[in-house]
């Protein structure tokens, strides 16, 4: 699939030496098996060439070729709370 496909085009295997488990730049927490190639922690907050913090949303462009990139993500990996009862 193509989204598949681009995703482990941006998305480079790396490993995480830094005794952290959860790791903030390295993709949150490794992948789970079923993934695919047993992949585990990715680059996905990481930049590789200057060795410090990256954008998850440096990929985006990929993503949709020709289009807009918004300047704040339209994503979240948080769950926002109920502000109300129904």
């Amino acid at each position: 699939m193509l989204a598949e496909d681009t995703a482990r085009a941006l998305l480079t295997d790396v490993v995480n030496a830094s005794g952290v488990l959860l790791h903030t730049n390295l993709g949150r927490a490794p992948w789970s098996p079923p993934m695919g190639d047993d992949r585990r922690y990715t680059t996905l907050e990481f930049d590789l060439a200057s060795g410090s913090r990256g954008s998850r949303q440096d990929g985006a462009p990929a993503y949709w070729p020709g289009h807009a990139v918004p300047k704040r993500p339209w994503w979240s990996t948080t769950v926002p709370r109920r502000s109300s009862w129904c």
